[in-house]
This record gives C-alpha cells, structure tokens and sequence, in this order.
C-alpha cells in the first residue's frame, strides 16, 4: 500500500518539528510514498524548519503560501495532487503514536471502509484545562466507539478530490465518502496526541468554531455528527460520570455550553468567520 500524507500547518514554530518526526518513525514508514507539508501564511519560524525536514528528507515537499488563504485550500490542493492508494490528512500540531497510520490503514482493506478515524489523548494533564479537555477527548473517544466521529487525523481511500470552505474538514470528507457507499470507522489503538488549549479564551474559541462548523455541515449536506446530539452526549456523561471528577465535570458542562451559544450565533450571523481559525 502507498500512502500519501498531507500536514497542514500555520504558525506551529513550536510543534511542526515533533509532528514531522513522529510521521518520520512509523512502523510503516517504508510504505510512504510521499509526505506533503503545507504552511498556509505562516509568520512564525514555521516555514524554516519544514523546509529544514525537506532538505534533510527526500519524501517531504513543502508548499508554502505567504498569504492567508484557509486549510481547505491546501487540502483541495493535496488532494489533487497525492497519488497514494491511502491518504492521510494531519494537523500540524499532534504527535503520532508509533503505530498510528498501520492502525488507521487496517480497516481500510476492507472493500467497503472508505474512512478510519484515530484516538485523541491529550500531551498535558495539568491544570484546569488541561483536565476539562481530557475529560472531553475521553468522552469522545466513548461516543466514537458506537458512532465515529473525526477530527485531527484521518486516513481514507482516494474518493474525493475536492471539499468546499468550511471550518470542520474531516467530517466533511466523511460525508463525501459515505455517499459513495463506504463506511467510516473509529479505531482507538491509532493514537495521537495533542496539545490541549492552556486558557479558558483559546477553549472557548476553539470549541464555537467546531459547534460552528458542525451545524453548518448539517445544514449544507443534512449530515449530522454524534456530538450534535446533545441527549446522546449526556447519557454517555452520566454513565461514565464515577471516572470523572465532579469539579471538572462541571467546568466542562459551563464552558462547552457557552461555546455552544457562542457558536449557535455565529452560524446564524456568520459561519465564515472561522473559515480561518486565529488562536487567541
């Protein structure tokens, strides 16, 4: 199996380098056909040290845009160019478990999974936040076992060249596949990590974007992700509520809520604010 993988990144100075070099130590990393790396106007060192990696290693070619133009820019353009029999889509600012893309290729040989979905565990588990996002990627990672959800990176076979502006791109890729006929799957044991927002701002910001784009893609194509489901969300909660302490539980309820309000006015105002999503 060849496989194509696309990176996309702006201003992650700070995280590029370990996102590289965990792609860079896959156990299938033979299988790599080629890894594009795409720096959509970034202002920071970004652009130096994905082009250190090109220089250094012969599968990395960078696409660098010096003006602002939105990750579904660069997606579209990896698309038509990757060539892999398996394409990988990743944030530029995650650490891939070792094992991570052989786990996500394994359904995938099945004739009618078109989509695989990975497991989020946050790096950081101290402070407040940090615990309010591990409770939420844990309870995610609890949905997706019964109905997948996707987000930080996918792996899927080459059935869509083209997604429209949007601000949630992976479910969206999942819903072009699911109607072509193919199936999306969730596997836990492909594993990465991110870094989890370090104030109640960047929270915030981050989950109306999301709650944003999801109720814009359910608009635009009718398909709506498991988290919508407030109710179904809410029963996984409470029966997994004696894992979680109570305090956290809390905090997370009141400041996803608020996101969600947030992000309700924004879709009905002006969904394409977060088109292009700047950190606070």
């Amino acid at each position: 199996m060849n496989i194509s993988i696309g990176v996309f990144a702006h201003n992650e100075e700070d995280k590029i380098e370990d996102c590289l070099a965990s792609i860079l130590n896959q156990t299938i990393k033979d299988e790599f056909k080629e890894i594009l790396v795409f720096s959509d106007g970034s202002t920071d060192k970004t652009n130096k040290i994905i082009k250190d990696y090109e220089k250094k290693h012969p599968l990395i070619k960078t696409k660098i845009k010096k003006k602002r133009q939105g990750k579904v820019g660069s997606i579209n353009n990896f698309l038509i160019k990757a060539s892999g029999d398996l394409i990988i889509i990743s944030s530029g600012d995650i650490i891939l478990k070792k094992n991570c893309i052989e786990e996500v290729s394994k359904p995938l040989k099945e004739p009618k999974i078109g989509i695989v979905g990975v497991r989020v565990i946050p790096i950081d588990k101290k402070g407040i936040m940090a615990k309010v996002s591990w409770l939420e990627w844990d309870l995610l990672d609890k949905i997706s076992r019964n109905r997948p959800k996707f987000g930080e990176l996918i792996g899927f076979k080459p059935l869509v060249k083209k997604i429209e502006r949007g601000s949630v791109d992976e479910e969206q890729i999942y819903e072009k596949i699911r109607e072509k006929g193919y199936k999306g799957v969730y596997n836990p044991r492909a594993i990465v990590h991110n870094y989890p927002p370090k104030t109640i701002t960047s929270f915030i910001s981050q989950r109306r974007r999301i709650y944003c784009g999801h109720l814009e893609l359910k608009k635009k194509s009718e398909h709506t992700v498991p988290t919508l489901d407030s109710f179904y969300v809410l029963s996984v909660l409470v029966r997994n509520l004696f894992k979680y302490n109570i305090f956290i539980v809390l905090i997370a309820i009141v400041l996803e809520s608020i996101s969600r309000v947030l992000g309700y006015f924004d879709f009905i105002i002006q969904p394409s604010r977060h088109y292009l999503w700047e950190r606070p």
